[in-house]
C-alpha cells in the first residue's frame, strides 16, 4: 500500500478515535488513571520566539477593547478533541481536574482502539501514544501550545510562528540581495514553498505572491531573472517580518464570523461605486457625509448613525482611453481589472467608515474574474491586477479585518450598477435617485473615497510602482455606538466562504423590503441554491400523453424565502411525497393484458456474448428488459475468463 493509498485508511481509525471520545466527553465519563498519565503530566518548554517572550502580547499591539457582539456566545465550559492525521488536539475550560480527566478520556479511547502494549507483543512493538512527545511535554495542559507547526496562545488569542520558523524566515529573506539580478530555480521553488507554508498564519501575505510567481516567465535555463517587482514582494515580506514582534496575528484575522457590514460593488468603463450597510453593533468612524437635507438642498453631516452609504468614483480620462472594448482593442486594461479597482475602493470605504477591526466584512460583485482573484489573492502575472491584489493585501492587513466576496447576478446588482454609471448626475441627483428608486428606513449617504486610494488605484492600473506608505493611512478614531444595539438580538447568519448558507438571513435593520425595492441586503446573504438529495430514477417511466384528470410528476425550481430572494431556487422532485392525483404507468409489452391491466414484472431476458476490454477478452452478461415500448439493454461485464 503505497503513500497515496495511506491516509484515508490511517485518517478512518484516528477520526474514529476523536469520534468515541467526543462521544465519551458528552457523557462525561470518568475512566480510572491511565498507566501512561505520569509521562503525560511532563512540562514543556516555552515554544514562543524569544523576543515575544519579553512583552505580554497584550501590549504589543493596538486591538479592540469590546467583544465582537455577534460572535457566538458557548452555553457550557468547552471541552473537544479535534485530529489531524496522527495528531491529536485536545481544548478545555475548568479546573486541573476537570483538565485531566478530559486527558485521560482521549487516552483510554486510543487504547480501546489501537491495542496497548502487553507481555505476549514482541520487543519491538511500541505504545501506540508517544511516549517520547509524552516526556517533551507534548501533552500537558497549557495557555500556550505549539500545534501542527504553529504557537498558539488561547489567553492572548494569538498565533504565530515558532522559534525555528520565525529564524529560518529572516534567513531566506536575507539571503536574496536587494540588488540580485539572477536566481536558480530550486533555490525559487524553495523559497516560494516555504513562504506559502508561513502565509497561512500571516494575514495580508498571499497578495504578495504574484511578482514571485510571475518569475518563472522568465526562465532561461535554471536561471531566473529577478525583477523590480520581485523585490518589491520580498521588501513587503521583510516589512511584515519586522513587525512580527509587535503585531502578532490574532485568531479573528483569520476565522470568519458572521459579517458586521454587508454590501455589493460594481465597475463600468467610466467608473466605480458600491453601497454599504451596517449591522448596529459595528462603531462607527466620525466621517464626513453628503444627504439631502429637509430643505431638499445638499448637505453635510458627521456619519454618527447607521445609516445606508453609497460611494462613486469616476476614473480618469487617461484610463477610460486605454480600456479594452470593440472599438479598441489593443488597450491595457479589462474590465475585470476595473472591478477588482473598484473592490480595493470599496474596502477602503469600510475602513474609512467603520470600525472593523478583527471583525468581518462581506461584499458581493458580479463579476466571476474579480471573485477568484479575490479569494486566491494571488496570480502568476505583472498585470494591474497583481498589484491590486499586492494592495488589497497589505490594506487587510493593515486594517486588520477579514474579506468575504461572493457573486450575486447582475440583475440583484442594481443598487452597485446606478452607482457606477450614473456618472452624468451631480450629487444632489444621485441621491434623490438612489431615495426614490432604494428607499431605506435612514435617507441614503454618500461618501467620497479618499484621494489617497484613488491616486494609487489609477497608478496601478497604469502600470506603475505603487508604495505601501500611501496606503497606510490611519483612520478617525471610532464613536462607540449604543450599548443596546451592542447587545441587541439582531442575527445575520454566517456567510461561509465556498459553503451554502442553510436558510436566509433576516432583514438588516437598515433595509426595508416594499414594492419599489426589489432588491434588498437579503438576496446577499443566501447567493446559493439549496439542491435536495434525489434518488435515481427507477422502474416504469410515465407516459408522454397526459390525462387531464391527473398531474404527471415534474421536477421543477420552486421559488422559496422573501421576494427578495426569488433568483435563489430550490430544487423539489422525486425526493418528495408522492402526490395523491399521480399518473398511473403505462402497460408494458405483454399479451392478454385487458384496458388498466399490468404485469407483476416484466419479462427480462439474459444472453451471453464477447465483449473486448483493453487488450483481453472477457465473458459479458446481456440483460433485455422491455419497459414500456423501449427495449433497455444493458451489459455487465464479470471476472470470469473467456470460455
Amino acid at each position: 500500500m503505497g503513500w497515496t493509498e495511506s491516509p484515508p485508511y490511517f485518517c478512518s481509525l484516528t477520526e474514529t478515535i476523536a469520534d468515541t471520545a467526543n462521544h465519551r466527553i458528552l457523557k462525561w465519563q470518568n475512566p480510572s488513571r491511565h498507566r501512561l498519565e505520569a509521562d503525560a503530566s511532563s512540562p514543556g518548554d516555552d515554544p514562543r520566539p524569544k523576543h515575544q517572550r519579553q512583552q505580554p502580547a497584550s501590549t504589543a499591539l493596538a486591538i479592540p477593547q469590546t467583544r465582537n457582539p455577534l460572535l457566538p456566545n458557548r452555553q457550557r465550559i468547552l471541552a473537544a478533541v479535534d485530529v489531524f492525521v496522527d495528531d491529536f488536539i485536545a481544548v478545555g475550560q475548568g479546573s486541573p481536574q476537570r483538565l485531566h480527566r478530559l486527558r485521560r478520556i482521549l487516552m483510554t479511547a486510543i487504547d480501546d482502539i489501537l491495542r496497548p502494549v502487553d507481555a505476549n507483543d514482541p520487543s519491538h512493538r511500541k505504545e501506540p501514544i508517544s511516549v517520547k512527545k509524552l516526556r517533551q511535554g507534548f501533552a500537558d495542559w497549557d495557555t500556550i501550545k505549539p500545534v501542527l507547526g504553529w504557537v498558539i496562545d488561547s489567553v492572548a488569542m494569538t498565533i504565530s510562528l515558532p522559534q525555528r520558523r520565525a529564524e529560518r524566515l529572516v534567513e531566506l529573506l536575507d539571503s536574496i540581495k536587494p540588488d540580485q539580478k539572477r536566481l536558480s530555480v530550486n533555490t525559487w521553488h524553495q523559497l516560494l514553498g516555504e513562504l506559502r507554508s508561513m502565509s497561512l498564519a500571516l494575514p495580508g501575505t498571499r497578495g504578495l505572491f504574484s511578482s514571485l510567481q510571475a518569475a518563472i516567465t522568465t526562465r532561461r535555463g535554471n536561471r531566473l531573472r529577478l525583477t523590480k517587482r520581485f523585490h518589491q514582494a520580498l521588501d513587503d515580506f521583510r516589512w511584515i517580518q519586522s513587525s512580527l514582534t509587535s503585531r502578532p496575528t490574532r485568531m479573528q484575522e483569520l476565522v470568519p464570523t458572521p459579517p458586521s457590514i454587508v454590501g455589493t460593488h460594481d465597475a463600468s468603463g467610466y467608473a466605480a461605486g458600491g453601497v454599504w450597510f451596517p449591522h448596529p453593533t459595528v462603531d462607527l468612524r466620525p466621517v464626513p457625509l453628503q444627504l439631502i437635507g429637509p430643505s431638499g438642498k445638499l448637505t453635510t453631516t458627521t456619519h454618527t448613525q447607521h445609516v445606508p452609504i453609497v460611494w462613486r468614483h469616476r476614473f480618469p480620462s487617461s484610463i477610460q482611453a486605454n480600456l479594452v472594448t470593440f472599438k479598441n482593442p489593443n488597450g491595457t486594461i479589462n474590465n475585470s481589472e476595473l472591478e477588482l479597482a473598484g473592490s480595493l475602493i470599496n474596502n477602503d470605504v469600510s475602513t474609512s467608515c467603520y470600525d472593523i477591526r478583527e471583525r468581518t466584512s462581506k461584499s458581493d460583485t458580479d463579476n466571476l474574474t474579480t471573485l477568484y482573484w479575490h479569494r486566491k489573492g494571488s496570480i502568476t502575472s505583472t498585470s494591474p491586477a497583481a498589484t491590486l491584489l499586492r494592495l488589497q493585501g497589505l490594506h487587510q492587513r493593515f486594517h486588520r479585518y477579514v474579506s468575504l466576496k461572493d457573486y450575486v447576478p447582475g440583475k440583484q446588482n442594481q443598487m452597485a450598477d446606478d452607482a457606477s454609471r450614473l456618472t452624468k448626475l451631480d450629487d444632489l441627483a444621485f441621491l434623490d435617485h438612489f431615495n426614490s428608486t432604494y428607499p431605506q428606513e435612514q435617507p441614503w449617504h454618500l461618501f467620497q473615497p479618499a484621494q489617497e486610494i484613488t491616486s494609487l488605484v489609477s497608478s496601478a492600473l497604469q502600470r506603475k510602482m505603487c508604495s505601501r506608505k500611501s496606503l497606510l493611512r490611519h483612520p478617525k478614531p471610532p464613536i462607540n455606538c449604543d450599548s443596546s444595539a451592542r447587545h441587541s438580538t439582531a442575527d445575520w447568519s454566517p456567510i461561509l466562504l465556498h459553503k451554502s448558507s442553510p436558510a436566509p438571513a433576516p432583514t438588516p435593520p437598515t433595509a426595508t423590503i416594499s414594492s419599489a425595492t426589489p432588491i434588498t441586503p437579503v438576496a446577499w446573504h443566501l447567493p446559493y441554491a439549496t439542491l435536495s438529495k434525489r434518488p435515481l430514477l427507477w422502474g416504469p417511466r410515465p407516459s408522454k400523453t397526459v390525462s387531464p384528470t391527473c398531474s404527471p410528476p415534474s421536477p421543477s425550481f420552486q421559488p422559496h424565502g422573501s421576494p427578495a430572494s426569488h433568483h435563489h431556487p430550490t430544487l423539489s422532485g422525486p425526493a418528495s411525497e408522492p402526490s395523491t392525483n399521480a399518473c398511473p404507468a403505462p402497460p408494458t409489452r405483454g399479451a392478454g393484458l385487458g384496458k388498466g391491466e399490468f404485469p407483476s414484472k416484466p419479462p427480462v431476458t439474459t444472453k451471453q456474448h464477447e465483449c473486448r476490454k483493453d487488450d483481453y477478452s472477457k465473458r459479458c452478461i446481456t440483460a433485455v428488459e422491455w419497459v414500456g415500448e423501449t427495449e433497455r439493454t444493458t451489459k455487465y461485464p464479470t471476472d470470469e475468463p473467456k470460455t
